[in-house]
């Protein structure tokens, strides 16, 4: 998962690197919100009491979904501005999952490995679909980034950067702001695949430097 950092108000007043928009929804379940962050907040804390009293066990995919759609039900939006969504990843029984939540309390379930919400998600989502290179953990990493640096091109998208990615058991991995940094000057430098992006990644996550080609979920 890749986010700015910043709130747009009623579309008119932005304030950067202000808020970090991952959520902990439950073990081996993050979301990632667009719109009103103090209802985002709410509904987030709804969740995660849902999940409260079992903190070890992984939800299943049609449980995540119908813990986030009741939450919403439950804190509806009183106007336009208080509308949210929220883009969810997780991992259950060892497979990947993509899904967006939003009111009234909707759930669709994504079949592609990646998909993008917000404002920028064109541009997001045109970069990830036109990407060519394979999809192992580092070359996912980059792609993601690449996408996140795409959207900053469009309104309200700002330059503040949060990565994180998830492994196969559902623990989240952050990426460092330094690694984050590092991607974007090879970004810059040359918009197609660059091998300087496998050295880069290889110093956080040296684990992945052989890791062959796999099905991952951005």
């Amino acid at each position: 998962m890749a986010s700015d950092q910043s709130v747009t108000f009623r579309g008119y007043f932005k304030s950067q690197g202000q808020l970090l928009k991952f959520a902990f929804f439950a073990p081996g379940w993050r979301g990632l919100l667009t719109g009103d962050p103090d209802r985002a907040g709410d509904i987030i804390r709804h969740v995660v009491a849902t999940f409260a009293s079992d903190p070890q066990t992984i939800p299943s995919v049609d449980e995540i979904s119908k813990a986030c759609c009741e939450s919403f039900v439950a804190i509806p939006a009183q106007n336009a501005d208080q509308v949210v969504s929220f883009l969810v990843c997780g991992v259950s029984a060892g497979e990947p999952h993509l899904l967006t939540i939003e009111d009234p309390g909707v759930s669709t379930r994504r079949s592609t490995p990646f998909w993008a919400d917000g404002y920028g998600d064109t541009l997001a989502l045109h970069a990830l679909g036109s990407s060519s290179q394979g999809i192992d953990l580092y070359s996912t990493i980059y792609r993601v980034c690449a996408a996140k640096f795409e959207a900053e091109s469009a309104e309200y998208v700002d330059k503040f950067t949060s990565l994180s990615w998830m492994d196969s058991s559902g623990s989240e991995r952050p990426v460092s702001d330094a690694i984050i940094n590092q991607l974007r000057d090879v970004w810059e430098a040359s918009k197609k695949y660059p091998k300087r992006a496998d050295e880069i990644l290889r110093t956080e996550f040296p684990e992945f430097a052989a890791t062959p080609p796999s099905g991952q979920t951005t």
